[in-house]
């Protein structure tokens, strides 16, 4: 029933529809089938009983101006052509310091995108953004967090194929983003960079004195005075796993062995001195299998150099999976460090299932690097490398000097939810210390809790992962006879589907293999309930 027509020669739109079309979860067929009831793409005009059309375009060097969709502006990196002749309702409109016309049209007939979606996507997650002039504060919101402009593009999409199928009075159905409905994801992290304070107890109480910031300098000399009668201000694993296990979470820890040289005569190695140089301590031991044993997922944290060095990369994973006697599957490089494509090309090759370390530097920004807050494939010179990434969206460092930084956090809980996609959460273990980083720590507990009301699915980078892979790995068809929508594919993997259906229709199940639900939203939740690999779901619509 949904349909594609988009030939096209660029590998960037190639990779951009290819994502729009996992992500969302939709089952496409190529145009020209003869039930092809809502045809999309840059030949899609005149296909299909409604025809969604994307002009084909080019990535621009700045951002062009802005489009006003549903009383939200959002940034567009392509000039738009004036869609005022494909039809007669305006549903966006392109403005900027000159020019201001319809770029969105529709009619009873079709929707015509005066901008080229796939591009424009396909651009992003190739790192355009990294890779421009364009300023950070062009692309954000007013709370300082940049928001996630592929998911927004692709929801422009989506709404516009949504809309065609209610037009000519079918339904639509896709894979549900998250394994019970659940409108978003909440993925837990913590690096594990260090156990020990060393020389933070110089800096730190230093900034405080040039900040003038006495409370904050007599905090440290409480901290100093708790740490000469034998407590150690950066260990704090043992609150962190209790507070943890009251909520009912597990998070993935990320330890780092950090192997860099270090000399007294290179300042910018002197922050080597403070980390961790060997998991081989009986105490850390101890702490990484107890961790496992709780739950919790232990991961890579990739040493400063090993981005770039596939042979250390390997011999770290090596070391942690010796230590716990099983596969590691997740890694998250130290400071951030990516060579794009070659760091994620030697994860993959050293057999990581995910990536998280895609996000913006402390020093650099908040939110969404690339624009997506959901897992994706990196491109690489071969194609989509098998490895996902996770993309990161909130770091505790970039909050610590934000007079509103509870702000920034609800922002980032709303944006995520808003796209049904993953929110990431770092927080380093020393945060939790509230003399060393007052309220920091007990805002991560206040974002899970929030999550937690908003019905998120809390878990693990492996978690997100593995559903992902085996969401990914579910094929499904559909097909609407009259009233009957008939559903077929391999539903063992488990999972659920959205299921949207006409204005003004209602939906029953009439078979026994499924259970139908109303979903928060404008859909209902579809859920198999059988294992066998090959089952038909029938629906009736009245």
């Amino acid at each position: 029933m949904i349909s594609f027509a988009c030939n096209t020669d660029d590998p960037v739109s190639r990779y951009g529809m290819n994502h729009f079309i996992t992500t969302t979860g939709l089952s496409v067929q190529p145009a020209g089938r003869p039930d092809s009831g809502v045809c999309t793409g840059y030949e899609a005009e005149g296909r299909g009983q409604f025809s969604v059309t994307l002009v084909q375009n080019t990535a621009l060097e700045e951002q062009a101006g802005e489009i006003t969709l549903r009383n939200q502006t959002h940034p567009l990196f392509q000039v738009p052509v004036d869609t005022h002749d494909s039809g007669d309702t305006c549903i966006a409109e392109f403005r900027s310091d000159d020019r201001n016309y319809p770029c969105i049209s529709g009619s009873k007939s079709g929707i015509v995108i005066g901008f080229d979606i796939f591009r424009l996507t396909g651009s992003l997650l190739s790192g355009y953004l990294d890779t421009t002039e364009i300023q950070y504060n062009n692309v954000q919101n007013n709370s300082g967090f940049s928001p996630p402009l592929v998911d927004l593009y692709e929801d422009i999409l989506f709404r516009a194929i949504l809309t065609g199928c209610r037009e000519i009075g079918v339904p639509l159905i896709r894979k549900s983003h998250w394994p019970s409905g659940q409108e978003f994801a909440v993925c837990l992290t913590h690096d594990v960079d260090e156990f020990t304070k060393t020389y933070q107890w110089v800096t730190r109480p230093l900034r405080f004195v040039r900040g003038k910031d006495f409370h904050g300098l007599k905090n440290q000399m409480k901290s100093l005075s708790q740490r000469c009668r034998g407590h150690e201000p950066y260990w704090t694993f043992e609150e962190m796993m209790r507070n943890e296990q009251k909520l009912g979470v597990c998070s993935t820890y990320f330890f780092l062995k950090e192997s860099g040289k270090k000399s007294l005569f290179r300042p910018e190695s002197w922050h080597l001195y403070g980390r961790c140089h060997s998991l081989q301590k009986s105490r850390v031991i101890e702490l990484i299998q107890k961790l496992s044993e709780d739950g919790h997922e232990i991961g890579v944290h990739g040493s400063t150099f090993s981005h770039a060095d596939p042979g250390l990369l390997n011999r770290e994973k090596t070391e942690l999976e010796e230590l716990l006697g099983y596969h590691v599957t997740g890694i998250r490089q130290h400071r951030l460090n990516l060579t794009i494509p070659e760091t994620w090309e030697y994860q993959s090759e050293t057999g990581f299932l995910y990536d998280t370390s895609l996000g913006y530097k402390a020093a650099d920004g908040r939110g969404f690097r690339w624009g997506t807050c959901f897992p994706f494939h990196p491109q690489a010179a071969t194609g989509m490398l098998p490895l996902l990434e996770i993309p990161l969206s909130l770091m505790d460092i970039t909050l610590q000097d934000e007079e509103n930084g509870w702000n920034v956090c609800r922002s980032a809980i709303e944006q995520v939810r808003n796209r049904g996609g993953v929110l990431t959460l770092l927080w380093h273990p020393a945060v939790f210390n509230a003399l060393e980083y007052p309220e920091l720590g007990d805002w991560y507990w206040k974002i899970i809790r929030a999550c937690k009301d908003d019905d998120a699915w809390i878990t693990t980078g492996q978690g997100i992962a593995s559903w992902w892979q085996a969401r990914e790995a579910t094929a499904f068809e559909w097909q609407y006879i009259e009233d009957t929508l008939s559903v077929t594919g391999d539903f063992s993997g488990g999972g659920s589907f959205d299921l949207y259906v006409p204005e003004h229709t209602t939906a029953e199940i009439i078979s026994e293999n499924a259970t139908l639900v109303e979903g928060k939203a404008d859909h209902y939740l579809l859920r198999p309930d059988g294992e066998s690999v090959s089952n038909e779901i029938l629906v009736r619509l009245r």
